[in-house]
């Protein structure tokens, strides 16, 4: 093969590495949204680091602002000088698993959260809610504990971990059950 020939092959295997590289680029997942903590000294609380995290997101992330805002502009009410986010919930959700070895003094825990953020509408003498934001999380959380050394049956706290991952915000219909015949 002459030396121009090996050039051009050389070309369209660089291309055919470049395009590949951008396609699978251009199609991956985006990067998890999520934080890690770790504490020797403190145990969480899954539902409060859910609803600090959600809404530490709402302030400082602005892609995730502004998917709940188009989501919010579903409210009639949305965007009137007297319409605003309320108090958001944190509800248990499903998929859950927990594992724990009473023994070894390990937990682990695999759990899902629905944060609920109504939408209010209020004036004087009068509050309405109309409309809600919901978004779901995982928490991954994994901890140990010994056996209290003074007796008994209680366990100490020795270190915990917890992991929170934003999964996105969701569409929550609700319609009732139709009975079967």
């Amino acid at each position: 093969m002459s030396e121009q020939a090996e050039k051009s092959v050389m070309k369209a295997i660089l291309f055919a590495l470049l395009l590949a590289l951008s396609a699978a680029t251009l199609f991956a997942e985006p990067p998890q949204i999520q934080t890690t903590k770790s504490s020797n000294t403190t145990e969480f609380n899954a539902v409060a680091e859910v609803k600090a995290y959600y809404l530490q997101l709402m302030k400082s992330d602005p892609c995730v602002k502004q998917q709940f805002e188009a989501v919010a502009k579903r409210s009639p009410l949305w965007g009137d000088v007297h319409s605003s986010a309320a108090e958001p919930q944190v509800v248990s959700w499903y998929p859950r698993q927990d594992e724990w070895d009473v023994g070894k003094g390990f937990y682990r825990y695999d759990q899902r959260f629905l944060v609920i953020q109504p939408i209010e509408f209020g004036r004087p003498k009068w509050l309405e809610y109309d409309f809600a934001v919901v978004s779901e999380f995982r928490v991954l959380h994994e901890g140990k504990t010994q056996i209290d050394p003074k007796g008994g049956e209680r366990s100490e706290f020795v270190s915990n971990k917890i992991t929170i991952q934003f999964l996105g915000f969701r569409d929550l219909n609700l319609s009732p059950v139709k009975e079967s015949k």
